[in-house]
């Protein structure tokens, strides 16, 4: 039965496929032979220090001799950590059965070792790691009780041997402090590189991603430009930034409009200047209801804006500007070519009823706002005058 237990033991810890039946007996002698020889060498060793073998001793003994063989065993098989926790076990064990002793005959220096010994090994099981470093302690500090046992029954309580082995216990608790806490730290200067690791990963991926998102906006912007310059036959022209801004420094009119209620007055200072520059009959009445469009769009998107007004060579041109959200790229053909579309109830047939209006438009839109001209060309009413006489009715 304990064949069949140690070869269990041997399986459930290591590989099975390479532990075969005959190895696991090999071993099983070996462990049997270190048990029986630990056992003689504690018993020899007691008898020789002239003490009496008590049930403490002979427990103390037969730990020990049992945490050696079965991390040797483990050891041998390739299983560090089994061992480790093997040895902490049973070493744990030898080292309360002592202060469980020294309590019992009132000697409470050496059970305060032992406390401050036993405070180690906990922290075997939680640490983990340097685990062959941990078994060889564990053992050390199992078999410095064993013979602080020893050494207390045979001198004095403060003898130099005494005093000796307390110091030797003290340095194994320093080291394996020190070693612990070197672990704890290692472990986290690990763990914050692998977080700084990923967040710049992280950061990298992000980028691209914005890359790759702003590739994808300029492309698709791109396509809306040439599809809705091809739509209307050249007539809607989608601008770059900054495309207008030398339009609207050679205006000749500049009018701020801030409530919808200055939409009527804006638009009537606005067909006056058109006027002037010989725009008359339906075409200008065409104009200035777009021209009404544009502004009647910057007062409910932007909360009003600026209109400008002016003449380059046979062209009079009209530009709404404002400092709204502009016009997203993914419902810019909606929004510009459909009948009646509009991101607002109540703003009407938008851009398809300027189109009507002028014989050319251009849009600039972003984030930052919108900026539309209107454009309606001379040259076909000063040509009809010079041949027809004014329009309006009027004798020269």
């Amino acid at each position: 039965m304990l064949s069949r237990a140690t070869e269990w033991l041997l399986r459930r810890y290591t590989n099975a496929d390479f532990i075969t039946q005959q190895r696991s007996r090999i071993l099983l002698v070996i462990a049997a032979g270190a048990l029986v020889l630990s056992l003689a060498v504690g018993t020899v060793t007691l008898s020789y220090l002239g003490m009496p073998v008590t049930a403490i001793d002979a427990w103390t003994s037969f730990t020990v001799a049992v945490a050696a063989t079965l991390a040797l065993i483990l050891l041998v098989s390739g299983r560090y950590s089994a061992a480790a926790h093997v040895s902490v076990a049973l070493g744990f064990a030898a080292v309360w059965a002592q202060v469980l002793g020294r309590v019992g005959t009132h000697d409470t220096q050496s059970a305060v070792a032992y406390v401050v010994a036993v405070l180690v090994l906990p922290a075997l099981l939680i640490a983990r790691g340097w685990i062959l470093i941990y078994s060889l302690l564990t053992l050390v500090l199992a078999g410095i009780a064993s013979a602080h046992v020893a050494l207390a029954h045979h001198f004095p309580a403060r003898d130099a041997a005494v005093f000796g082995i307390d110091i030797v216990a003290g340095a194994a608790f320093v080291v394996f402090v020190t070693t612990l806490m070197s672990r704890v730290y290692e472990g986290a200067l690990r763990r914050i590189e692998a977080l700084l690791h990923d967040q710049r990963a992280c950061n990298i991926e992000m980028a691209q991603l914005a890359e790759s998102l702003g590739r994808s906006e300029a492309h698709k912007r791109q396509f809306f430009k040439e599809t809705i310059y091809s739509v209307t036959s050249g007539r809607l022209r989608i601008c770059d930034a900054g495309e207008i801004d030398g339009m609207l420094d050679s205006s000749e009119v500049a009018l701020e409009i801030g409530a919808a209620s200055e939409v009527g007055h804006v638009r009537r200072l606005i067909t006056d200047y058109c006027s002037s520059t010989g725009l008359a009959g339906t075409e200008l009445d065409m104009f200035s209801i777009a021209v009404g469009e544009a502004i009647t769009n910057a007062v409910k998107h932007a909360a009003g804006g600026v209109v400008y007004a002016g003449r380059r060579e046979n062209v009079v041109w009209v530009a709404v500007v404002d400092g709204g959200p502009g016009i997203e790229s993914l419902i810019l053909p909606r929004a510009l070519l459909m009948m009646g579309y509009s991101t607002k109830p109540s703003l009407g047939i938008g851009y398809t009823l300027m189109l009507d209006g002028a014989d050319e438009i251009m849009l600039e839109t972003s984030e930052s706002g919108t900026k539309v001209v209107l454009m309606k060309n001379l040259a076909c009413e000063l040509g009809q005058e010079a041949i027809f006489g004014p329009l309006d009715g009027a004798h020269h």
